[in-house]
């Protein structure tokens, strides 16, 4: 069931997701640079890949807690907070 963890209805900008928004942004990154620097894919057509493997590993991560952790839950607030990462990260590299 798709729903919000009990008693973090206000508080959004919470230390997990701060972790979220980090890990996404650090795995974009470094996945660019793998692909520019270590094996010479121009960083336009490196972009894309770095930023899909952010979001599939943040999107596979919600759909394991859904589906076969104990939680049970699918949060798509920390999904949001993956795709934050995802953005600044993708602003850095093209800029």
């Amino acid at each position: 069931m798709l729903e919000r963890p009990r008693g973090q209805r206000g508080d959004w900008p919470t230390f997990d997701k701060l972790q979220h928004v980090t890990f996404a942004f650090l795995l974009t990154l470094s996945t660019q640079y793998a692909l520019s620097d270590k094996l010479g894919v121009s960083t336009g057509r490196s972009a894309p890949f770095a930023a899909g493997a952010g979001v599939s590993v943040g999107l596979g991560k919600e759909l394991y807690d859904w589906r076969i952790s104990s939680t049970g839950r699918f949060d798509g607030r920390d999904l949001v907070a993956d795709l934050v990462g995802v953005a600044l990260a993708t602003v850095v590299i093209l800029f």
